[in-house]
């Protein structure tokens, strides 16, 4: 795969994990006709190809082995898209030492001639 095609698939198989976690109607079109939706969201498979969705894979999960798997499918016939469930995000609040060192410690140290407002020039 170019570097302009694996931008388009990387561009079109984001959209499709975000319709499939934001909205349950598009995950199950995507499971009940995974090569016609995959085409309307920029992924198209030539025809006769077969498309599997699966809940994992093996290997990391990472992106660059999605697009091998997706890349075998050219030679295979099969083409395979990784759908996993939608990513747990923690909720919390920070403490004290993650506050600041997101705030930092309310001190800026910065020289004149690097702030807008500089008059030093």
């Amino acid at each position: 795969m170019d570097p302009t095609e694996r931008q388009n698939f990387v561009r079109s198989y984001t959209k499709i994990l975000t319709n499939a976690w934001s909205n349950e109607d598009f995950a199950s079109q995507l499971r009940s006709s995974p090569a016609e939706t995959l085409a309307a969201n920029g992924l198209s498979v030539p025809s006769g190809s077969t498309v599997q969705i699966l809940d994992s894979q093996g290997g990391e999960g990472s992106l660059d082995d999605q697009v091998s798997i997706w890349e075998e499918g050219t030679s295979s016939g099969v083409f395979k898209l990784y759908v996993p469930e939608v990513p747990k995000i923690e909720e919390g609040e920070l403490g004290e030492a993650e506050l600041e060192a997101v705030a930092g410690a309310g001190e800026v140290n910065v020289c004149c001639c690097c702030t807008p407002c500089c008059t030093s020039t």
